[in-house]
């Protein structure tokens, strides 16, 4: 079986976000949020892990408005499923993944 490639932007736990996802069937491309090069390097790097999910959450409690903004601006171009973790828990994180891989098999 296919694992569902999730696209988790903002935080710090990549580790744990990556094991909590494999237990659920979930390949998790990660990224901090952070980009010190500048707004065209933060979105370049967005849209190219972003191109290779099947879709987003974004953690609001653990990324810039600009970041954020930004992903969420790729998302729509690429026309990427996307949902929004209030906080940055591994598990609320993960359960966002799970309701809009669900939504979206609908």
């Amino acid at each position: 079986m296919k694992k569902t490639k999730v696209a988790i932007i903002g935080g710090s736990q990549e580790r744990s976000l990556k094991q909590f996802g494999s237990k659920h069937g979930m390949e998790i491309i990660f990224h901090d949020g952070i980009c010190k090069k500048g707004k065209g390097r933060r979105r370049k790097e967005f849209e190219k892990m972003i191109k290779k999910a099947d879709c987003v959450v974004i953690q609001k409690g653990a990324i810039s408005h600009q970041s954020m903004e930004d992903a969420k601006d790729v998302c729509k171009e690429l026309n990427k499923p996307l949902a929004f973790n209030q906080g940055f828990g591994v598990t609320s994180a993960i359960q966002k993944a799970i309701e809009l891989v669900e939504y979206e098999a609908a």
